[in-house]
């Protein structure tokens, strides 16, 4: 039988665990010897608006809380604890929140990049000609609008 990858999906937040300290992922995820301190239970307390999905409007700015991803291609789903959507210019910004002070390493990095290419996975471009690009209409970009994560739509602009 062909398992396919989603079939068990590792866990964004996995890698970002696993990158920084391969050892302490090995007791939290494979021995489950966790126990929260004081440190991690502020975290967690500092955490619980990102999963209340709110939704929030600013000046040019939206933004969808605990929007969920997934990449079939590479077995991943996670979530992006902030999405804030900007209208003019059009610009999306994920945002993931970690307390305390930045890590020496790229584990928060990792897992910043696995939650965007997973939610721009979703985004093709091909190109409508041979040779040169020379304009907009050269390309097309198809988008997968099948699931969307929760809170979010997809607004088309034209020009």
């Amino acid at each position: 039988m062909i398992m396919n990858k989603m079939d068990d999906p590792i866990p964004i937040s996995d890698l970002q665990h696993y990158a920084f300290c391969p050892r302490q992922y090995a007791y939290i995820h494979i021995e489950r010897l966790w126990q929260d301190n004081y440190l991690t239970v502020k975290g967690n307390h500092l955490y619980e608006r990102v999963n209340s999905n709110e939704s929030e409007k600013l000046v040019n700015i939206k933004t969808k809380r605990s929007v969920q991803v997934s990449s079939e291609r590479y077995g991943l789903v996670g979530q992006l604890d902030l999405l804030e959507i900007q209208s003019k210019p059009f610009k999306l910004t994920p945002v993931e929140y970690k307390r305390g002070k930045p890590k020496i390493n790229d584990c928060d990095r990792i897992q910043l990049y696995a939650q965007v290419h997973s939610f721009f996975e979703r985004i093709q471009v091909s190109r409508t000609t041979d040779g040169p690009a020379r304009s907009f209409s050269d390309y097309k970009v198809s988008i997968n609008e099948q699931d969307m994560p929760q809170g979010v739509t997809l607004e088309k602009v034209v020009g």
